[in-house]
């Protein structure tokens, strides 16, 4: 702290102290000094302050006598500098428990000797914390938030999405593999010579199961927070689930505000699923008795589309990887695929494509390069590499957690349908067989899912029924069932959300009177290319459509995909790292959902480029019909689709 000593001068004080204990300040000038006349220190300043004897440095000195440290006060500069703050034992106690939590460091931080000998040079009289006391400060710490957050959750207008990554086991902080856990023990038990009992040891492995909510505040902002990361004791069951995630919803007071649940793929998810659907629909807690309920994480479904197509690979992408791994140790800008990841077969060829002319150099100049497409297998490349980016481009829009998504997916998905068929009807050999090999899968997922997504882009001011109705006719052919069906569910849900509309209409004795839905729908479209924020839409526009918005609030806020929750297992490896095995579940979720309520997604886009990556190595062995389901957030990108040119 300085203090600026010309507001000490216009009090009538004289900043040349010449004399503390009697002795001159500077020995050089002491004689002319002594001649000076002394001035008594009047200001207030001054009576909060020791003076102190001059030291071997001849350096006026005081000390405060309010705080634990000492001000030194330098006549060259004119400023008074304060050498220590106000020490509070409680401030200091949070800010370590902070730095644990954000840092994600052991409680036996407090304790390095390194660490204690660097805070008591800052303040000697400093207290010290045992890391029992760190752990036990951190759990009044998640307690405290956790209360703000449960008010904060009564508070919300809507209802909400939870996301749940159940039977996501960790070890080590990796995600649970049934078949590799196997494999690996029974390789352990070979390789150690260990008996067939060690399997039932206690304490082998730990599992979690998170729980994320997703909801749009009063100020119609998008909001995540991790509710639970929960320890999950075997079996890890469909009904084991349903009962642990009512438990969660119960002890948050929030099983009246559930309006869907997104899960990944497990066989044991759908199982819980239904039975909570069962529970919930008893006491009409859900929208159209429990339709929009359930959703499949898209970005998976889309993995596993697009893994069925690569099963096998053409002769063109060979030679493209061949090309890569020969120059890859003098060329940074390739990238060298994963042949199990389809993405990084996609971006292989985007950036070989880039230095396709360098390849053909290269053939011509070096003679033990035989690895060259020729000019139609380049051709062929391009085609390949334009087809994987609308599946690639699409599970990007899906792995978005700061924006809706909802209003995004029925264009994205219907874009990558309406292109298969094309793919179907075209000359392309290799391509036709892709297509083929994707196009039985894609429409067991599409025609569980289409109705529903079509309703959240009917919200979408530049879409409204007209991309809908144009592109179940281009997919269906005119006066098509499908289109009857999604504006009828569509009437249906409004007409839950609008519970007054009927006797508004009775009363009224206009019989032109439109529902805030027709009108809506009949005010023009905004233009397609727009850069439209639409929760910022809706927000403005609440007070002229007040159900319409509600039933926005609620489907805008439906995540498509469980990247959210799965980041949170990147959180609870680094918690629960090798390191800090033996710290208790409770401990452990305190930590993990503490971080999350305070710092949220400072660091989360590296952690979801991570698990996008994971989605694109995705695959499942067993798969189950789907029920439909619910949607959510992304950026708010009007798709570039040429098909969608010919709806302005």
């Amino acid at each position: 702290m300085e203090i600026d000593l010309e507001s000490i001068e216009s009090q009538s004080v004289d900043v040349e102290v010449e004399e503390i204990d009697g002795s001159s300040f500077n020995t050089q000038t002491q004689g002319a000094e002594l001649q000076k006349r002394k001035r008594k220190l009047t200001s207030k300043v001054w009576s909060h302050f020791v003076h102190l004897p001059l030291g071997p440095d001849k350096k006026l000195k005081a000390k405060c006598k309010h705080c634990i440290g000492q001000m030194l006060i330098a006549q060259e500069a004119g400023a008074v500098t304060l050498g220590g703050s106000k020490y509070d034992p409680e401030k200091f106690c949070e800010l370590v428990v902070a730095a644990i939590i954000m840092h994600d460091l052991p409680f036996s931080f407090v304790e390095y000797a390194g660490i204690r000998s660097i805070f008591q040079y800052l303040h000697p009289q400093i207290q010290l914390v045992s890391r029992n006391t760190a752990k036990a400060d951190a759990l009044k710490f998640y307690k405290r938030e956790k209360l703000r957050l449960k008010l904060m959750l009564e508070t919300i207008p809507g209802q909400m999405l939870i996301a749940q990554e159940a039977g996501a086991v960790t070890l080590g902080g990796s995600k649970y593999d049934p078949e590799k856990f196997c494999e690996l023990v029974v390789a352990a038990i070979i390789m150690h010579d260990l008996p067939f009992s060690f399997v039932e040891y206690a304490g082998i492995s730990d599992g979690y199961v998170c729980l994320t909510a997703h909801f749009i505040d009063k100020n119609w902002n998008l909001q995540k927070r991790v509710l639970n990361f929960s320890f999950m004791p075997p079996p890890h069951s469909g009904i084991a689930l349903s009962e642990k995630l009512y438990a969660f919803l119960s002890e948050w007071g929030i099983e009246n505000k559930v309006f869907s649940v997104t899960l990944d793929n497990a066989s044991t998810n759908g199982v819980s699923v239904d039975m909570l659907r069962e529970q919930l629909v008893v006491k009409r807690i859900l929208v159209h008795n429990g339709d929009l309920f359930h959703m499949r994480c898209c970005a998976h479904i889309l993995n596993l589309v697009v893994q069925d197509g690569l099963k096998q690979i053409d002769d063109s992408i060979v030679k493209i990887r061949d090309s890569v791994k020969y120059v890859k140790g003098s060329q940074k800008g390739l990238c060298q695929d994963v042949p199990t990841r389809w993405n990084s077969t996609y971006l292989m060829l985007e950036s070989a494509l880039y230095y396709r002319r360098v390849f053909q150099h290269l053939e011509l100049s070096d003679s033990n390069y035989k690895h060259c497409p020729s000019s139609a297998e380049w051709d062929k490349v391009e085609k390949i590499k334009t087809f994987l980016k609308l599946f690639y481009d699409a599970t990007l829009k899906f792995s978005g957690t700061k924006y809706p998504t909802a209003n995004l997916y029925f264009p994205s998905i219907w874009h990558c349908c309406f292109m298969l068929k094309q793919y179907l009807e075209g000359d392309d050999e290799y391509l036709k067989y892709m297509a083929t090999a994707m196009w039985g899968k894609f429409q067991k997922y599409w025609s569980q899912f289409h109705l529903t997504l079509a309703i959240a882009c009917v919200l979408d001011p530049r879409f409204k029924l007209r991309l809908i109705e144009f592109s179940y006719k281009k997919l269906y052919g005119d006066d098509c069932v499908e289109c009857i069906s999604m504006r009828s569910t569509l009437y249906s849900i409004f007409e839950e959300y609008n519970e007054f509309d009927e006797i508004f209409l009775v009363e009224s004795t206009t019989a032109s009177q439109k529902s805030e839905l027709d009108l809506y729908l009949d005010e023009p479209r905004l233009a397609r290319t727009a850069d439209l924020d639409i929760l910022s839409f809706w927000k403005s526009n609440q007070f002229r459509y007040p159900a319409l918005a509600s039933m926005a609030c609620d489907i805008l806020a439906v995540s498509v995909s469980t990247i959210a929750s799965e980041a949170t297992f990147s959180v609870g490896g680094r918690v629960l790292d090798s390191f800090r095995s033996s710290l208790k579940p409770k401990t452990v979720e305190a930590l993990v959902c503490t971080r999350d309520w305070l710092y949220g997604d400072k660091d989360f886009n590296e952690e979801v480029e991570d698990f996008t990556q994971d989605i694109f190595n995705f695959s499942l062995k067993e798969e189950e019909p789907f029920s439909q389901g619910s949607i959510s957030p992304e950026r708010n990108d009007a798709p570039g689709v040429s098909p969608l040119q010919q709806i302005i």
